[in-house]
């Protein structure tokens, strides 16, 4: 809904008199609409550091991830104001739902409720008219549309597109939360982390905006049957007022993690089950899904706690931004710092978001963003790879310090400290109760913080030193934006990004690839180059790729579930596997070959633009086929001694 200039400019000056009203009454754990820090990063640390917790002290746990149908067009008014319009299609609802006549009288009389909140607006005179003003706005909504006769009338909703929307829901849904949260402890269904040294903490449910996670702890044997428990009371107390769940693919779901005693059988139990888990809603028949992976406000979690898939997905966006920019940044008449200006807006806006929860990156993490990135700064500075002039070409490295370019590793060290100096300039309350439960440790993010706060040090501008966090904390807490500002100088400094390899024990000579095609005699560099020239000018194929007519390979009996990973496995994986299919002879011919090939072209896009290669496992693990497995050929057999087979015994085939 938009509205007019002038009723925007009034409906902002109101809001403004109500922030204080909705600070008050809405929860800790509530970081939308500016409330709590208002950011998603806080939101999304939470649940990074509670999967740190609990990966390190070897504890089962889940996230149970809830989204809302319509949430902002659906909500409930009468849990606010004194609107009591369109009560039959609110109380139809709650009658479909399979509620009875009892249970609707007492919803009804728990949402018409309203001391929780009069109690506060009452204490101040100015408060009271500006919500007296929004009770009338509320109660009477009528707007026009074009190309629609006459005027329509809303009973629902929070107005989206209206200055006092946002803080209209926040206000509404915290009133939901608390009755969830006391449904909750009521059933005994709250966790807490109590494996550290000091008071046990209890965990809360984050929520931003209509998302809401809530995270769970328990037995192996014991989480999932918790989890539909709680998913039950919300499907309870969402209902009653009016708010439905979705539970579709990346809406409503639960990532579980095992561990300990019974993780085996529970995840074979869950697996299975096709990793659903149905339960009876008054009368409905309501499937949770469990997943491997969820994408939680732009930022995807894995079940093993690793990055790869987000620092994939942020690489391939880096790299298609750059696509996009191209006309701008190949330019060589548009300037430099402009170039770089709208390079840095494109890493910072999307290259790099949320960059600042990430925990310690491996190297060869790291090296996909790194790559990535450098490739940006080459486009724009017209330092691409070239073989012949090879020997004045800039290193990364030199590449960096010579245009005063900032470095990755650089980039997302400023992220985390910032991000943490936010923390201790807002407080939040629950991220700062888990925060400090943590920091004492050398694991996770904290572990990477600990690390990027050592390298801050270097500019002798850290009051305190970098190992004890809590003295950093307490030090920034006290003008936070000022230390920020310090950090962001610091960052963008040759020192900051001077790049030295002590880290390699030797530096082994480059090495020269260069190769040319024998239908025409062009030269190239790699011979993945000269291969994908031999296929798309020449037509020639590789000759293993007709080796293999099936998903599995009929050496070892590995199933792969798709042609795409058999080939890489038998080209890259297995010498032993290739030898014998050579061996063996072609079982297929070049048409059908290609035929294969055309079957899998959507699945590699879909791959690629999940960030991914296309051989990559994901959530389909290869397996061996039952049968018997042939003895392959080896061409030195002076090497291989041991009795076992020698395609390994096990898992050592892997």
């Amino acid at each position: 809904m938009l509205g007019a200039v002038p009723g925007k400019c009034f409906t902002s000056h109101v809001r403004s008199l109500i922030v204080p009203v909705a600070k008050v009454l809405c929860g800790g754990s509530q970081f939308g609409s500016g409330l709590n820090g208002g950011e998603t990063a806080f939101a999304h640390l939470y649940v990074r550091l509670f999967f740190d917790y609990c990966k390190h002290y070897k504890l089962s746990c889940a996230n149970i991830f809830m989204d809302i149908v319509t949430a902002f067009a659906v909500l409930l008014r009468r849990i606010l104001f004194d609107e009591y319009d369109n009560d039959e299609t609110w109380l139809r609802k709650l009658a479909a739902s399979g509620f009875s006549s009892e249970d609707i009288d007492a919803i009804v009389v728990v949402v018409n409720d309203k001391e929780w909140v009069d109690d506060v607006i009452c204490r101040s005179d100015g408060v009271c008219f500006a919500w007296g003003l929004v009770n009338k706005f509320y109660c009477n909504t009528w707007f026009s549309q074009d190309y629609v006769d006459g005027v329509v009338s809303t009973s629902h909703g929070c107005m989206a597109g209206t200055p006092p929307a946002d803080i209209i829901y926040a206000l509404a849904f915290s009133r939901v939360l608390f009755k969830f949260n006391d449904a909750m402890d009521a059933q005994g269904l709250r966790s807490s982390l109590c494996s550290h040294v000091g008071p046990p903490l209890n965990l809360v449910d984050v929520d931003y905006c209509d998302d809401a996670v809530v995270p769970v702890v328990a037995g192996a044997g014991e989480i999932v049957g918790k989890c539909v428990d709680i998913v039950y009371v919300a499907c309870a107390v969402f209902t009653s007022y009016g708010l439905i769940l979705n539970f579709g693919e990346n809406k409503t779901n639960v990532m579980t993690r095992f561990v300990g005693k019974g993780s085996t059988l529970a995840k074979r139990e869950l697996f299975f089950a096709g990793n659903i888990r149905s339960f009876e809603f008054y009368g409905k028949s309501i499937s949770l899904l469990f997943v491997d992976a969820y994408k939680h406000m732009g930022t995807k979690f894995s079940l093993t706690h690793d990055l790869h898939q987000e620092v994939s997905t942020r690489a391939a966006i880096i790299r298609s931004g750059t696509r996009a920019l191209k006309e701008v940044i190949r330019n060589p008449k548009f300037p430099l710092v402009k170039k770089l200006s709208y390079v840095k807006a494109h890493l910072f806006s999307s290259g790099f978001f949320q960059c600042s929860t990430w925990g310690p990156l491996s190297p060869a993490l790291y090296g996909k963003v790194h790559s990535s990135v450098v490739q940006v700064y080459r486009v724009a500075t017209r330092n691409l790879f070239n073989p012949s002039v090879v020997n004045f070409m800039f290193s990364d490295a030199d590449l960096i310090c010579e245009y005063g370019l900032v470095s990755p590793m650089s980039i997302i060290r400023y992220s985390r400290i910032s991000l943490f100096a936010r923390i201790a300039g807002k407080s939040p309350t629950c991220l700062v109760d888990l925060l400090k439960t943590v920091w004492t440790g050398d694991f996770g993010w904290v572990s990477a913080l600990r690390s990027d706060l050592k390298w801050y040090s270097y500019s002798g501008l850290l009051a305190s030193p970098p190992e004890d966090i809590p003295s950093v904390y307490d030090s920034i807490s006290i003008d936070f934006r000022s230390f920020v500002r310090s950090v962001r100088r610091y960052s963008q400094s040759k020192f900051a990004n001077f790049d030295i390899p002590s880290s390699f024990p030797s530096l082994a000579p480059p090495i020269f690839f260069n190769s040319y095609c024998l239908e025409c005699g062009k030269t190239f560099a790699s011979y993945q180059r000269l291969a994908v020239h031999r296929k798309v000018q020449h037509g020639i194929r590789d000759p293993v790729d007709l080796l293999v007519g099936t998903v599995h390979c009929t050496v070892c009996m590995k199933y792969f579930h798709n042609r795409v990973r058999v080939l890489n496995h038998v080209k890259y994986r297995s010498s032993v596997c290739r030898l014998n299919l050579k061996l063996a002879g072609p079982v297929i011919i070049a048409e059908q070959a290609e035929a294969l090939d055309a079957e899998c072209r959507e699945f590699k896009r879909k791959r690629y633009a999940e960030g991914l290669r296309a051989h990559s496992a994901g959530a389909e693990p290869c397996f061996r086929l039952s049968g018997p497995i042939p003895l392959p050929l080896m061409t030195d057999g002076n090497r291989f001694t041991s009795k076992c087979h020698l395609l390994g015994f096990g898992r050592n085939h892997y």
